[in-house]
C-alpha cells in the first residue's frame, strides 16, 4: 500500500507539472497572439493614418524625383534659412548640382563633403547626388586616399556653392543619367570591431529605408527626429 500510495503521487505530482507547464506554454502562446494582434493594427494604423511625402505606388527611384516632389510643398522649409521654402529649395539644390558638374564632370566618381551639422552642408548632400555623383560624408581630409574619393569639398566651399546657387534662377541643363540601382552615398563603417572600411548605398537601399521607417514608426509632417551621431556615419 505504502509503494502504491508513493506511485500515484509521483503520478500525480507529474501530472500537476505536466498541468502547470502546459498552462504556461498556452498563456504564453496567449501572449504571443495578442502582441502579434497589436502590431497587426500598429501596421494597419500606419498605413491607415500616416502622412508622408510617400504613398505606396510612388516611391522615388532617384534624388532627382524626390527633389522634383518637394517643391510641391508649401512653407518654409528651414526655420534658420529664413524664406528659404520646398520651392526655393528645389531650385537651390538644382543649381548647386550644376555646379559641381560644371566644375567637376564626368571625370569625378566620389565627391567627399566634410561634414556639418548645418543645412547648407544638406543642401549640398542632396546636390551631390542629384548631380549623379557618389557623395561621401567624412570627417577630415585623411580619408580620401584610404576611401579613393576624387575630391574633398570644405565647409567654406560648400558655403560658396549655395551663396551663388541662390542668386541664379532655374535653367535648362542637361545631367548625368541615373538609375534606382547605382551607388549615390558611401558612408565609413565606425570600427568599432574591425577597422573601418566604406559601405555604399543605391537609391533604391536609400529610399526603401526611407519608406518604410516611416511607415513602421508612424511618421507625419509634424514629427522632428534627432539624430545623436556623426553625420559621417548614418544617414539623415
Amino acid at each position: 500500500d505504502k509503494k502504491h500510495n508513493k506511485k500515484k503521487e509521483e503520478q500525480d505530482k507529474k501530472q500537476e507539472d505536466t498541468g502547470a507547464k502546459e498552462e504556461v506554454t498556452s498563456k504564453e502562446k496567449k501572449e504571443e497572439v495578442i502582441e502579434e494582434k497589436k502590431q497587426e493594427e500598429v501596421v494597419k494604423k500606419s498605413k491607415k493614418d500616416i502622412s508622408i511625402i510617400l504613398d505606396d505606388n510612388d516611391i522615388p527611384k532617384t534624388i532627382r524625383e524626390f527633389v522634383e516632389y518637394i517643391k510641391r510643398y508649401d512653407g518654409d522649409l528651414y526655420e534658420d534659412l529664413e524664406g528659404l521654402s520646398y520651392k526655393d529649395a528645389y531650385l537651390v539644390i538644382r543649381n548647386i548640382a550644376k555646379l559641381y558638374d560644371e566644375k567637376h564632370g564626368k571625370k569625378v566618381r566620389k565627391i567627399g563633403l566634410i561634414a556639418n551639422h548645418d543645412k547648407i552642408y544638406e543642401l549640398n548632400f542632396l546636390a551631390v547626388m542629384y548631380a549623379g555623383y557618389i557623395v561621401c560624408p567624412i570627417e577630415n581630409e585623411i580619408v580620401k586616399e584610404k576611401y579613393k574619393i576624387d575630391v574633398i569639398v570644405n565647409k567654406e566651399e560648400q558655403e560658396a556653392f549655395y551663396n551663388k546657387a541662390i542668386t541664379e534662377d532655374e535653367v535648362e541643363y542637361s545631367f548625368r543619367r541615373v538609375y534606382e540601382k547605382d551607388a549615390c552615398v558611401m558612408f565609413t563603417t565606425s570600427g568599432t570591431t574591425m577597422q573601418n572600411k566604406g559601405i555604399e548605398l543605391t537609391y533604391k537601399n536609400i529610399f526603401s529605408n526611407m519608406y518604410y521607417s516611416s511607415k513602421i514608426l508612424n511618421l507625419n509632417e509634424n514629427d522632428v527626429v534627432g539624430s545623436v551621431l556623426p553625420e559621417y556615419h548614418v544617414l539623415r
